[in-house]
């Protein structure tokens, strides 16, 4: 996780804590930018394991969604494996971040080093500097599978089976084919 993502995180949400983005949550992993939504500026992406179980991962699901700077949920599959991606709005004090120097008031500042409970050395060291140079982070969450949606139902061929898709992948099944 880079520096730079380790300041925003917790800048999303007072209520959001440590064990909200532990291995017992299904956390993978946080993002600044979705190479499959680019035009989501200012953005940040929480990656969870849809496959991960117990209260706690409920529990997260839940407050995650109750965040001021909740933006949506979606689904996702890598490597056909489901994920569920949470997008917020990001803090204006990270919306500066591709020149890599940002600068904390001191209510942020407090709420990174309260979030990371001095766990991070690089956090506890120096955030209570004025002004931190962080390297630039245009980390991107891994690209999904493509997943086609599929409608049974007649279509305008007199098929009963439709895929959704772009149109050059649109796919037909008449009722007069024969399979050979």
């Amino acid at each position: 996780m880079s520096d730079l993502i380790k300041l925003a995180i917790p800048l999303i949400d007072n209520e959001l804590n440590l064990t909200d983005i532990s291995k017992e949550t299904g956390f993978v992993g946080a993002y600044f930018e979705d190479m499959n939504r680019p035009y989501l500026d200012y953005h940040i992406f929480l990656l969870y394991d849809a496959n991960a179980k117990g209260s706690k991962v409920w529990t997260t699901m839940q407050i995650l969604k109750n965040f001021k700077s909740f933006y949506n949920q979606r689904i996702l599959y890598i490597n056909k494996k489901p994920y569920y991606l949470y997008t917020f709005t990001s803090n204006t004090a990270i919306n500066n971040r591709h020149n890599g120097r940002i600068w904390l008031n001191e209510n942020c500042k407090l709420r990174v080093l309260q979030f990371w409970q001095f766990t991070d050395n690089w956090v506890s060291t120096n955030v209570m500097r004025g002004t931190m140079t962080c390297e630039p982070d245009r980390s991107s969450g891994p690209e999904e599978d493509y997943q086609p949606e599929f409608k049974l139902g007649q279509n305008d061929k007199g098929g009963t089976l439709e895929v959704s898709a772009p149109p050059c992948l649109r796919l037909y099944r008449s009722n007069n084919h024969k399979d050979t």
